[in-house]
């Protein structure tokens, strides 16, 4: 009987932790859209699912403006042969109209190196907690705080944090 009531318990415990709101659904969406967005090097599908006023913070670097991180990311998204994007979702929180997010990333882009002129793939890794508000019956990213950040070049690891400090 024991048995039976802790094979019982576990699969409610299974399905309330599987069981995701409409809402927790579209912050995912918004994910998959940005995934499928820069995998294409589609620049207004990046814009299309961020707030206005939206910032992007990166451990230990001031936040910066999203329009201001669209500027940079044109001029690499150009400058790129290949792109790819994977977004794993852990944790959605829906409070009213603002949503947070946990999220790791990883980025893959294959691009001509400015030293050598042969390709190079650069991979960036990232874990991430993000809010999301409700504008409308949409979802847009409003800020991003990653408290990782890894990236590689040709598998060898390239600096991505502040100067060290003399």
């Amino acid at each position: 009987m024991l048995t039976r009531l802790t094979f019982l318990i576990a699969l409610l415990c299974m399905a309330l932790v599987s069981w995701a709101t409409p809402d927790q659904d579209a912050v995912k969406a918004g994910y998959a859209s940005f995934d499928k967005a820069f995998t294409n090097k589609n620049m207004a599908g990046l814009k299309a699912i961020v707030a206005p006023g939206a910032t992007f913070k990166s451990q230990g670097q001031p936040a910066i403006k999203a329009e201001d991180a669209f500027k940079q990311m044109g001029t690499q998204l150009n400058m790129m042969k290949k792109a790819n994007a994977k977004t794993a979702v852990q944790v959605v929180t829906v409070k009213g109209a603002t949503a947070t997010a946990m999220v790791s990333q990883v980025m893959t882009m294959t691009m001509a190196n400015p030293q050598t002129k042969k390709d190079s793939v650069v991979v960036l890794r990232t874990k991430s907690l993000d809010t999301w508000v409700k504008i409308g019956n949409a979802w847009k990213l409003k800020a991003t705080n990653s408290t990782l950040v890894e990236m590689l070049m040709d598998g060898k690891k390239v600096p991505t944090g502040p100067p060290a400090k003399k």
